[in-house]
């Protein structure tokens, strides 16, 4: 049966959708001071899903949306998010592809292999996450494709990972505030390893390891100095 998993974050008000035993769908909305659970079993991941979201909201980012839906082992990552850095900045931050791993605690290591031109790299990376007593490691190799100004996008190869499949895309818009120019990033994210995961853990895993990436790296990409 495919299990589905959707999380919205907004202003003040957090949404979980999470599947109830039955097949059927289950909506809970909590506050600051209040969490509920239609159906006791799902209370820990109610609860877990809270804490994340307000890890997150807590550090003052700008992350207007984060949803993560989950089908069985595939995993999808939508978020939206404002850096105050110029959209030149941010873009060449995203394509200094040997410092991945300076934008997020979970990669560990990332190198470009090969150029195509100009705007075409494979691009290694390894990233890992731990919940207890479980560990997992995402082993990539993409194909990543840059559209200047505002767009890069990376296809997983399989043959090279150990991920099923895998995709990535960042589009860039530039925004005025308050006269300075900032940057709105949009990320579309799709994910399916090829290992298993214990069906306890493994939304916490993988969700842990997709929200983490989107909150640091919208805190280093305002941090980070560009390379020379």
């Amino acid at each position: 049966r495919s299990r589905s998993k959707r999380v919205k974050l907004t202003i003040g008000l957090v949404q979980i959708k999470c599947p109830h035993d039955n097949g059927l769908s289950q909506i809970a909305t909590f506050n600051s001071i209040s969490a509920m659970a239609s159906h006791p079993s799902q209370h820990h991941r109610y609860r877990w899903l809270l804490l994340l979201l307000v890890s997150g909201s807590a550090m003052g980012l700008h992350v207007d949306t984060l949803q993560i839906e989950q089908r069985d082992n595939h995993y999808h990552l939508q978020a939206q998010f404002q850096v105050a850095r110029s959209r030149a900045e941010v873009f060449a931050l995203l394509r200094d592809y040997d410092r991945w791993q300076a934008l997020s605690p979970t990669i560990r290591e990332s190198e470009r292999l090969l150029s195509f031109g100009a705007h075409r790299h494979h691009v290694r990376s390894v990233s890992s996450a731990c919940v207890l007593i479980f560990c997992a490691k995402l082993m990539q190799v993409q194909l990543v494709t840059e559209s200047p100004p505002d767009r890069i996008t990376a296809r997983t190869l399989p043959a090279q990972s150990n991920v099923r499949r895998g995709r990535v895309e960042w589009q860039l818009k530039r925004v005025q505030i308050d006269g300075v120019e900032q940057t709105e990033l949009q990320l579309d994210l799709e994910l399916e390893p090829m290992f298993w995961i214990p069906p306890l853990i493994g939304s916490w895993l993988v969700g842990y390891l997709l929200e983490q990436e989107v909150r640091t790296t919208a805190q280093q990409l305002e941090r980070l100095p560009l390379s020379r």
